[in-house]
């Protein structure tokens, strides 16, 4: 089972970022968030946060937490 995505990093945070992490992980949430946006503190691990740059590029290896 797929933990992160290092292949991502700098690519383009299209809708095909977006459905390739969805097709490794159906279970988990998807959330795209621009520089400088608010992250609630509650850790959720049914998620996968994908921090993209002012480029719109994938700016963090997305992955899911597991703790």
């Amino acid at each position: 089972m797929k933990w992160w995505w290092p292949e991502l990093l700098r690519h383009p945070a299209t809708a095909a970022v977006i459905m390739k992490i969805q097709q490794d992980r159906l279970d988990v949430a998807m959330e795209v968030l621009p520089p400088g946006a608010p992250l609630p503190p509650e850790l959720n691990l049914e998620r996968v946060r994908v921090f993209i740059d002012a480029a719109s590029l994938v700016a963090q290896i997305p992955m899911r937490l597991d703790r």
